[in-house]
């Protein structure tokens, strides 16, 4: 089931690239869109561990 989504997200992105392209976006601006996209899921997941850590250490501290 995940394989199939992230197939079916990685197409939908292929497909929206190739849509910004006939637009006339130069691959320079994709490639830093693609890269955009890259370090905005590195700082959820960061933030989701760290947001659980600091959850974790008040529970322990106030007991």
């Amino acid at each position: 089931m995940g394989l199939t989504k992230h197939i079916l997200r990685v197409m939908a992105q292929r497909k929206a690239l190739d849509v910004l392209n006939t637009v006339g976006l130069s691959n320079s601006v994709l490639r830093l869109i693609e890269r955009r996209n890259r370090v905005d899921t590195w700082i959820k997941y960061v933030g989701m561990i760290a947001t659980i850590v600091i959850l974790y250490l008040c529970i322990k501290w106030t007991r």
